[in-house]
């Protein structure tokens, strides 16, 4: 499986990819336009991503807006509900209106920073993943 973490801040790109390695491939992107970049690239050379994790607050395109983009650009391909990306926003916003935001958007899940290994593997088994039972 593939991943793509999309946060501005490089030690919690490399602290997500470091999580998700016993499972799936990961890439990094430190902006939603660059991470936007490469989640088409991925879909142009038919390897999607199954999960991208997504910063809320980044300089420039914020999270929200890359999360609408991102299912703009399945719905503009045709992608059925069931083979979209499974998007979890990983962010220090612990705010109801920032959870309904992402979760109107199209989020599968959201997760507040500091994020714990245990959490993530939550996430990840009720997304269907990994599977489940899995310790951190």
């Amino acid at each position: 499986m593939r991943a793509l973490v999309i946060d501005d801040r490089d030690t919690n790109r490399l602290i997500l990819l470091k999580f998700l390695a016993p499972w799936m491939v990961g890439d990094a992107a430190s902006d939603g336009e660059s991470g936007i970049e490469a989640f088409e690239a991925a879909l142009q050379q038919g390897k999607p991503y199954q999960l991208i994790c997504l910063d809320v607050m980044m300089p420039g395109m914020d999270g929200h807006e890359a999360l609408a983009k991102i299912r703009r650009i399945e719905k503009d391909a045709q992608i059925p509900e069931q083979d979209q990306v499974k998007i979890l926003m990983t962010t220090a916003v612990d705010s109801p209106n920032s959870i309904n935001e992402a979760t109107k958007l199209g989020a599968d899940g959201y997760l507040v920073k500091p994020v714990r290994k245990t959490n993530l593997i939550e996430e990840l088994e009720k997304l269907n993943l990994i599977p489940g039972g899995i310790s951190a």
